[in-house]
């Protein structure tokens, strides 16, 4: 694979990660939690959100698998580091509903 391609690939994955922790939680905000959920918010749900956040949830698995030398020390901080990195992403992408954009999923920690 030439340079550019890996650098092109880098930028997107990087992108999509960026796209995904800037819009999840301001669409999440523009549900009331009491509507019912429309066939255009479920259809923006399962063509724009869940394919962000299973990439997120990958990106996520990469960024954790890389600190784990950082945090195996520590114990308590690997069941933290995995759920913010895996966990809420997972969760938020394949617990929810379609098209119910709340954030609640993502509370429970470790």
């Amino acid at each position: 694979m030439r340079v550019w391609k890996k650098k092109a690939l880098g930028m997107l994955f990087v992108a999509i990660f960026v796209i995904t922790a800037v819009t999840t939680p301001a669409l999440a905000g523009i549900q009331d939690p009491r509507s019912e959920v429309s066939g255009a918010g479920m259809a923006f749900d399962f063509v724009i959100l869940r394919p962000l956040g299973i990439a997120t949830t990958v990106i996520g698995c990469g960024f954790f698998i890389v600190s784990l030398p950082f945090t195996i020390w520590s114990g308590e901080r690997i069941k933290q580091s995995g759920h913010n990195f895996v966990g809420e992403p997972a969760a938020y992408t394949f617990v929810r509903p379609l098209g119910d954009l709340r954030q609640e999923y993502m509370e429970e920690g470790p």
